[in-house]
């Protein structure tokens, strides 16, 4: 065998191993057919579980919303539960305060959409499959304001 014949194995292996690694993304709806807005979840409240993440590391606070009707599963230690429609407008009014709102998808390793997150542009929010029906959002400690917005690992 060569000597440098083993770098495109190792480049394959790299490859394969990296789009396996579990993490989620969080992705803008840029080409999507039907583009989802925070006035129709809002309108579709009851349809989700709603949960407020609050800022912390200089993050502006998000809301996620979860579908009912699915078997996928969001979870974080760093959120409340949004009981009542009548709540969200002030849930919302949080978050505006921090900028401009704008809905994300929700993404697991392999594509499938788990949910939205609504949050202002300056965020650092991760996912992460817990197994194949779960992803767990979570925050790096690093300061918000010196990146860019919501982004998978």
């Amino acid at each position: 065998m060569k000597p440098g014949s083993r770098l495109p194995g190792l480049l394959i292996c790299l490859v394969l191993f990296s789009g396996c690694s579990g993490y989620g993304r969080i992705a803008a709806q840029r080409g999507e057919t039907e583009t989802i807005t925070i006035d129709h979840l809002a309108s579709a409240f009851d349809r989700y579980d709603v949960y407020f993440m609050e800022a912390s590391y200089g993050c502006s606070p998000l809301l996620v919303f979860d579908p009912k009707a699915d078997d996928s599963i969001l979870q974080s230690g760093d959120w409340e539960e949004v009981r009542s429609k009548d709540a969200l407008p002030g849930f919302l009014h949080r978050i505006r305060r921090e900028g401009f709102g704008e809905v994300y998808l929700l993404l697991g390793p392999d594509g499938r959409r788990y949910g939205y997150l609504y949050a202002a542009d300056e965020n650092r929010i991760y996912s992460r499959a817990i197994d194949e029906n779960s992803l767990e959002l979570y925050m790096k400690a690093s300061p918000c304001r010196k990146g860019a917005g919501p982004s998978g690992p």
